[in-house]
């Protein structure tokens, strides 16, 4: 059992119903992710500098698909977002 736990985006919902024909595919790659979230994904950086990528990585679900998501601390249920809004306003729990 895993010590992380998911919360979806809105947007994300939306695009999971949306993409019904891999749908199995992106549960299991999310199953995948809550596991270990450090396995066979990757790193978001921005070489420019322009946007706030800390803690954002990525996992492939199939050649063309991507799932981007953030890790962050459990213990701090406040945090803010890059524009002030709080978290618990932009997601959906499972």
């Amino acid at each position: 059992m895993s010590d992380y736990k998911s919360a979806y985006e809105r947007l994300f919902v939306r695009n999971l119903n949306r993409y019904a024909a891999i749908r199995k595919n992106i549960k299991r790659r999310v199953d995948r992710i809550l596991g270990d979230p450090y396995h066979n994904t990757e790193l978001l950086v921005d070489s420019i500098g322009k946007m706030n990528l800390i803690g954002c990585r990525s996992a492939r679900v199939d050649r063309s698909f991507r799932i981007i998501f953030v890790l962050i601390l459990a213990t701090d249920p406040h945090r803010k977002t890059q524009t002030g809004k709080d978290l618990k306003k932009q997601i959906v729990p499972d």
